[in-house]
């Protein structure tokens, strides 16, 4: 890659890692209905905004239905899982949980039948669920019921992911990638209208929680889609997954620099399994997954 496409790939982990942090914030504040809805209209309704001032064509004809599913299962329910679950749990720990997200992909298209169950995705398979019991058992947070069902709130966040992107390779070949992230976006954003309409914020959101709503919206969602969208034209779809790798580290130093959290050795040990998953995903797919899935299926935040 081009020094600039390595910016753009450090920058996209960035803000996909902070995403976690702003949710952190601002969920109990807005709720995590009420936070989602307003993040997707407004990052569906910016990123509509570009395409028409610099000239670029999409069109949803045809494909309502469809994107409205996309933003369910893409956007609007994993989305609204993980605020759910960092009312109770760390960003940092979401993050790594939401990490398995690749492997999860492997194993449930493997289930389907869409690619073979390889040693290193059953390897992945093993690693990823290790990694997440070594984060929940031994993490530096009191293990109560709340703490352990918030846990598995953010894990099923990381089923819709999977089942997201094998529906997009599926659905959605040669579906230029601008008109499904739009799409995503404000087919989650009618989808969540009436559970955020039905859980509307009970006091005004202070201003630290505003800010990281804009923050959530405009950096880790508008601008962290052209940066994507740039890897994807120049580095492939193989490379751009990558950031996987990194997304948990930018969470977890954040979380621990701005938020105050707390890691112990389970953290480090739960964050090294789950990469070890991520790799042998990654490895297999390189290799024996189909082009047009792999690109898709890159479209997970």
């Amino acid at each position: 890659m081009k020094p600039a496409d390595w910016f753009a790939f450090v920058l996209l982990s960035a803000l996909w890692g902070a995403s976690f942090l702003f949710i952190r914030v601002a969920a109990p504040a807005f709720g995590p209905a009420f936070l989602m809805d307003v993040r997707v209209w407004l990052a569906g309704l910016s990123m509509l905004l570009f395409t028409t001032l610099t000239g670029k064509r999409i069109s949803f004809r045809g494909r309502v239905k469809s994107l409205l599913l996309l933003g369910a299962l893409n956007a609007g329910v994993p989305f609204t899982l993980i605020a759910a679950a960092e009312l109770e749990i760390p960003a940092s720990l979401t993050a790594m949980i939401i990490g398995t997200t690749p492997m999860l992909t492997a194993v449930a298209a493997s289930l389907l039948g869409e690619e073979e169950m390889t040693f290193g995705k059953t390897v992945a398979l093993l690693a990823g669920l290790a990694g997440v019991g070594v984060l929940v058992g031994w993490t530096p947070i009191p293990l109560t019921f709340d703490s352990l069902l918030a846990a598995g709130v953010a894990f099923l966040a990381a089923c819709c992911y999977a089942l997201g992107g094998i529906y997009v390779s599926r659905k959605f070949q040669g579906v230029p990638a601008l008109t499904m992230a739009i799409g995503q976006q404000l087919g989650a954003g009618v989808i969540l209208l009436p559970l955020a309409l039905f859980r509307l914020p009970r006091a005004a959101p202070p201003a630290e929680a505003v800010w990281a709503l804009l923050a959530l919206t405009f950096f880790s969602t508008v601008l962290a889609y052209l940066c994507y969208f740039r890897l994807i034209r120049n580095a492939g779809p193989t490379t751009t997954l990558s950031v996987n790798f990194l997304i948990p580290v930018f969470s977890l130093v954040g979380g621990v620099l701005w938020l105050g959290e707390t890691v112990g050795w389970g953290t480090w040990v739960g964050l090294a399994l789950v990469s070890l998953s991520l790799m042998f995903v990654t490895k297999s797919e390189d290799g024996g997954r189909r082009k047009s899935g792999t690109e898709k299926r890159a479209l997970l935040r």
